[in-house]
């Protein structure tokens, strides 16, 4: 074999390693502008993830209001609506004024219910539930020490839709005995402190309701009386006309409901039971 020959043999073998020899891509070239447009890119997932969760949690989130509400225990009676009422800074004239706003202010149909549960604000605007111990001193100031003592923690404050809105109280107490003893001493001033929130809003009466006038009115005397309302041992205060303007039943030994009339008390027995 000759010399070229060899030389054509290598030349050719050469030729064809590059034919098959695999092309290698240029590899990209990172520029400023590229990697600002990916830090754009990744902020906008970012911000659209935060948006996202945010609207989750104002959507499938309890309020702070159901929150805190959600503390105060078991419920002594359901009730179709609830409001906070802080009683930070507020004296006894200003809190019976307030509940009486929210007392007028209740846009519920008739025979529904709202509750309303006392908050309190820290420096920070922080509301936190009152307890009870916080909440009867302002409400009740004149109530015996013996009642007080009596009372349990749980208790409710609320507006009865019917004949106009109408208040009602219901405590729970541990000690019947001392409970009961300390309603009759607190009878002397209970329409004091509980009124105007208490005060029957009575309605309308018609022409062949009103008392004649040549005819004076019957004279009741002024307080608390033993009585049967709605078939439940009751004292009752009636006013000049002998309208009950007060009165407080013990629906079983460690509960006691004042209100202003047979229909709340016998509403507040019927959800008492219902929630039992």
């Amino acid at each position: 074999t000759s010399l070229v020959s060899i030389l054509a043999a290598e030349e050719d073998r050469r030729t064809r390693q590059t034919a098959v020899a695999p092309k290698t891509m240029p590899r990209p070239t990172v520029t400023k502008s590229n990697s600002r447009n990916m830090l754009f890119a990744g902020g906008a997932i970012i911000l659209l993830t935060l948006s996202i969760v945010a609207i989750f949690y104002a959507f499938f989130t309890p309020s702070r209001e159901i929150a805190i509400d959600g503390l105060s225990g078991p419920r002594l009676i359901e009730t179709e609506e609830k409001v906070a009422l802080s009683i930070t800074d507020l004296d006894h004239t200003q809190l019976l004024r307030e509940l009486s706003l929210l007392r007028t202010n209740t846009q519920l149909s008739l025979g529904l219910m709202r509750e309303i549960y006392f908050i309190k604000k820290d420096p920070l605007g922080i509301a936190t539930l009152s307890t009870i111990q916080e909440v009867v001193p302002l409400l009740a100031p004149h109530m015996p020490e013996t009642m007080r003592r009596a009372l349990h923690s749980s208790f409710i404050v609320g507006v009865h839709v019917f004949d106009n809105n109408q208040g009602f109280i219901v405590f729970k107490t541990d000690d019947f005995e001392q409970a009961a003893s300390a309603m009759f001493e607190w009878e002397t001033t209970m329409k004091l402190d509980l009124l105007p929130f208490l005060d029957r809003r009575m309605r309308p009466k018609f022409p062949d309701e009103v008392r004649p006038t040549s005819t004076p009115p019957r004279v009741v005397k002024s307080d608390f009386v033993d009585a049967i309302v709605e078939n439940r041992d009751s004292r009752v205060l009636y006013d000049n006309f002998g309208d009950t303007a007060l009165l407080y039943s013990f629906i079983d030994r460690n509960t006691v409901v004042i209100t202003n009339n047979g229909k709340t008390l016998l509403e507040v027995v019927t959800r008492y039971r219902d929630t039992k």
